[in-house]
């Protein structure tokens, strides 16, 4: 159960951060935010469609004592440095970042 919350917990919590933009100013209406998140949840399907055959076949070439623990540690790692070097919702760091935590989510997932 906790497993299928995650990427509506991590998809949610895109969706404010993006919004929170807004009030700030840097986002000129909630209009812009919807086009980025739409542009990042597209762009995150695509990438993931490529690469869940690679993730699927290395799930069943590797050994789960070190790909489980590394696939922790991995999205961690990429989740602390969203939120500590990223600040800007339209850049394409954003988007990179944003892609690998969720590959990172893919990989532990299929893993367990």
């Amino acid at each position: 159960m906790a497993i299928a919350a995650l990427p509506m917990i991590i998809s949610l919590y895109l969706l404010l951060w993006i919004d929170s933009f807004v009030d700030s100013g840097y986002l000129k209406s909630t209009d812009d935010a919807k086009n980025i998140y739409s542009h990042i949840i597209a762009t995150s399907v695509v990438f993931l469609m490529l690469t869940g055959p690679l993730i699927g076949s290395a799930a069943d070439k590797l050994s789960l004592t070190v790909m489980v623990p590394l696939s922790f540690l991995m999205r961690a790692t990429v989740t602390i440095s969203f939120f500590l070097y990223i600040d800007k919702p339209d850049s394409p760091w954003t988007i990179a970042v944003i892609l690998v935590m969720l590959t990172c989510t893919v990989i532990e997932n299929v893993m367990i």
